[in-house]
């Protein structure tokens, strides 16, 4: 929650650690829970940082450790397409050469959404370029989880009904496991920002 005041962070309806910890002694699981949250915040403030800069700083400390994340996940995405795919015809070196090639291409389609990010705070803001710009990113998204089913059809050369269920069940699968590695490094991400 925020307070009153714009450029403060409160958590819980504390605006202080002193006061957090006041409070978590008459609260519950709570405020335990969302203490190293809480310490990191106000430590952030009582250095004088405002909110709008300590948000800053995780989105940065996020977007730097994001290709560190996805290259702990290669090897764990690589193991379900071996899971899913003949072992006597791919090896799993080959799934992992797949997942490096696919990974890659993630993180380009990335750096594309963040130079178009900052291309759009330079630009005017006129509705016409937004809507362009919005346009511009639904089909870059689309495109980015279309690739996926292409590029395993291509490589893997199973019929389009097999390919499309062992894709979608793939793609399931690895959204699941990319959105808790995307949690685990947004924890990270925050608390070891500085």
């Amino acid at each position: 929650m925020l307070s009153s005041e714009k450029d403060q962070f409160a958590i819980l309806g504390a605006t202080s650690m002193k006061q957090y910890d006041s409070l978590s002694k008459k609260g519950g699981g709570n405020y335990k829970s969302l203490r190293p949250f809480a310490k990191k915040i106000f430590h952030l403030q009582d250095r004088g940082l405002k909110r709008k800069e300590i948000i800053g700083r995780f989105v940065d400390t996020f977007i730097h450790s994001f290709p560190k994340a996805l290259f702990i996940y290669l090897p764990i995405f690589a193991f379900f397409l071996w899971v899913f795919h003949n072992k006597k015809k791919w090896w799993y070196f080959d799934h992992g050469i797949f997942t490096l090639h696919y990974f890659s291409f993630l993180l380009l389609t990335t750096l594309i959404f963040i130079l178009t990010n900052h291309l759009t705070a330079i630009l005017p803001n006129y509705t016409p370029i937004k809507i362009i710009f919005g346009l511009f990113y639904c089909a870059l998204f689309f495109y980015t989880s279309a690739y996926f089913f292409i590029a395993h059809h291509r490589l893997y050369e199973k019929s389009k009904r097999k390919s499309i269920l062992k894709g979608s069940l793939l793609f399931i699968i690895n959204c699941i496991g990319l959105l808790f590695m995307l949690m685990i490094l947004s924890y990270i991400s925050f608390i070891t920002m500085h």
